[in-house]
């Protein structure tokens, strides 16, 4: 609902698009959570719920539920691939990353490889899919699934945008949906890494991280045992260090002094693998 870079890139793409041969079938829903764009939240107000976190829905469950189970029905039964849009929201500060998955089925785990290698990025999560998750249970019927992640605080900048359209483009490619590029460019391999380890606040207070991260293609490293930053209570009185659980590079961190029991303070991505 708050993660415009995304929503930005989809109308763009349909623009494009309009006017452009392609084989096969594109289907683009720019704003998926209507009740959470107009409360400007990533969750559905609805129900409190997060629909990227939901599959495969439900058609007798609450707002969230039902909304999943209208897109799997409608748009996803019988799709080759299904590309998830996203971005910082208004209180995440991220770099643009791909969060990919080995799903156990080779053709989907080679385009995945390929996608990988022609993104861009500097850093992309290829995590094993755990039984039951939506990766793996799309793959088992023959759909690829992607996250992409780009863009930082709600804002709409022309250069999240492209890594959405060039992301876009370059899974249409691995389709066939498009031709392939006539003058390649050899990019720079990204960093792979395995795991995401979720820093979260164990309490309500203020936070204040102690490292920063640049959201243009720039890595932030930190180490075991690192400070992160402090969470204190409301009347200053009570300060939390927290501290790194590992080596990692800082995926995304929350960029606002609130923060609740639950919140997620950090992204640290550990683990590089080579593919």
């Amino acid at each position: 609902g708050d993660e415009y870079a995304g929503i930005e890139a989809a109308f763009s793409l349909i623009n494009l698009y309009r006017s452009r041969d392609f084989a096969g079938s594109l289907i683009i829903i720019p704003i998926l959570n209507v009740p959470g764009f107009f409360a400007e939240q990533s969750f559905n107000p609805q129900d409190g719920l997060f629909p990227k976190s939901i599959f495969p829905g439900s058609a007798s469950g609450t707002s969230s539920h039902r909304l999943i189970d209208w897109l799997f029905q409608n748009a996803l039964d019988k799709a080759d691939a299904w590309l998830d849009l996203h971005a910082g929201a208004m209180t995440e500060q991220l770099v643009p990353f791909l969060w990919t998955f080995k799903t156990n089925v080779q053709e989907i785990d080679e385009q995945t490889k390929s996608l990988i290698r022609q993104s861009g990025a500097q850093v992309c999560v290829y995590e094993k899919a755990s039984l039951g998750s939506k990766a793996k249970t799309l793959a088992k019927k023959g759909c690829w699934y992607v996250m992409a992640e780009a863009g930082e605080r709600g804002n709409i900048e022309e250069y999240a945008v492209k890594h959405h359209i060039h992301w876009t483009q370059t899974m249409m490619r691995e389709l066939g949906m498009i031709e392939p590029e006539k003058n390649t460019i050899s990019r720079k391999s990204p960093l792979i890494c395995q795991n995401v380890y979720q820093v979260q606040s164990n309490k309500n207070g203020l936070w204040r991280p102690s490292v920063s991260i640049s959201t243009k293609q720039q890595t932030t490293m930190v180490k075991r045992g690192q400070p992160l930053g402090t969470l204190s209570s409301l009347n200053g009185l009570k300060n939390q260090t927290i501290i790194s659980p590992m080596d990692g590079i800082i995926l995304w961190h929350k960029a606002t002094l609130c923060t609740r029991p639950g919140d997620t303070l950090l992204g640290i991505q550990g683990d590089i693998i080579d593919i």
